[in-house]
């Protein structure tokens, strides 16, 4: 059930559960990769959170994949 709302303890241990399911989303393959336009450095994400909104992010593998494919990923990243 968690700590109360107003408890002190609340905000670290809010933090400390979602970087334990960010890294399991991560680890199971979820997740983007976006590559910057000028300096073309890549990075990985899987979601943006802010209190208690996520917004999880899924796109294709590779340019190839369907859009219809990706939806079905994004459902079974939102079942896990």
């Amino acid at each position: 059930m968690g700590v109360g709302q107003g408890d002190g303890a609340g905000p670290a241990s809010h933090a400390f559960l979602s970087a334990i399911l960010i890294k399991v989303l991560a680890s199971l393959g979820y997740g983007v990769v976006f590559t910057t336009a000028l300096s073309l450095i890549t990075f990985n994400t899987v979601c943006s959170m802010f209190v208690n909104d996520c917004d999880l992010w899924q796109s294709a593998s590779n340019v190839n994949e369907k859009g219809e494919d990706v939806v079905g990923k994004m459902q079974e990243a939102v079942a896990t």
